[in-house]
């Protein structure tokens, strides 16, 4: 898929959408990765804001886009994968090794949320 950087993002993603194979709905498309459907009309309108930064780093594993396209999109967006944020660093390795399916990607990233919980939090949660 081919990106035009002389465009925004929204209008990126928008024509990004329509090339996907299969021609999957809007709602099947906000199902890969449990998006919001408020969030996802935001992407593609032109005269409104962005949506969190964790939502568009979401898009292009929605769109299945492979890393470079990603990288493009999201620049677009103003943002980038960081390489401090784990969150970021899982979703750049799922874009990496071509992994779409967000269940388990959310998976991973929760067992790190998990791991990285500081030691009041773990004491503080309520037993059930």
């Amino acid at each position: 898929m081919k990106i035009d950087v002389t465009k925004n993002f929204q209008l990126n993603f928008y024509k990004l959408k329509e090339q996907q194979k299969g021609k999957p709905n809007n709602c099947e498309l906000m199902k890969r990765v449990e998006m919001p459907e408020h969030t996802f009309y935001r992407m593609m309108d032109e005269n409104k804001r962005l949506p969190e930064r964790e939502m568009v780093l979401l898009a292009p594993i929605m769109l299945r886009l492979n890393l470079d396209e990603a990288s493009t999109l999201v620049s677009l967006a103003g943002y980038a994968y960081s390489p401090y944020f784990e969150y970021d660093k899982k979703l750049k390795d799922a874009l990496e090794k071509r992994q779409y399916d967000f269940d388990k990607i959310q998976e991973e990233i929760g067992t790190l949320e998990e791991k990285n919980r500081p030691d009041w939090y773990k004491r503080n949660e309520k037993k059930v």
